[in-house]
């Protein structure tokens, strides 16, 4: 991770007519703004990612790799897939990836290892490291700095486990 973080979506690909053969193109959005009733105004003032991959046949797993989005924003993403005949679908579900800063302990604005060194680190020595429920540390979300935190910020860097909910 370099400044901010990566988010890697993974979906079913969708085939060319319902759920037979293949999409030709995928169009890949976020922002920051949630969708709301206007979709369409959402959809062209939404980012456009850069280098989407090719649809895989229908039913099979896709991916995308998006890089360097800030850690203390939540981002909604949505999928459009087009035919060869260029006629797109509607607009998929949207996902929403809540801020990850409360993950942030060393304030280096990664998420790793060393987050869960430093969160262990001021749960031993008690050391007056400034962890705060509201600058970070209760990973969690379960009203207190503890070492199930560590756990799982381990979980999530290692593991493929869920994101923290920062907003609390």
């Amino acid at each position: 991770m370099k400044a901010g973080h990566d988010v890697e979506l993974i979906w079913t690909a969708p085939g060319d007519d319902n759920n037979w053969g293949q999409g030709t193109l995928y169009d890949i959005r976020y922002s920051s703004v949630p969708i709301g009733f206007d979709t369409l105004n959402w959809w062209h003032s939404a980012i456009r990612v850069d280098s989407v991959p090719e649809p895989s046949p229908a039913g099979h797993k896709d991916s995308c790799l998006v890089r360097n989005l800030v850690i203390d924003s939540s981002f909604y993403f949505a999928i459009k897939t087009s035919d060869e005949a260029h006629n797109w679908s509607d607009i998929s579900n949207i996902v929403e990836i809540p801020p990850l800063f409360c993950m942030d302990i060393t304030g280096d604005d990664l998420i790793n290892i060393l987050d869960a060194i430093y969160l262990l680190n001021y749960l031993y020595k008690n050391d007056d490291l400034s962890l705060s429920l509201e600058t970070g540390g209760d990973v969690d979300s379960s009203g207190d700095i503890n070492i199930l935190d560590a756990v799982f910020i381990i979980y999530f860097c290692y593991k493929d486990g869920p994101p923290p909910d920062c907003r609390h």
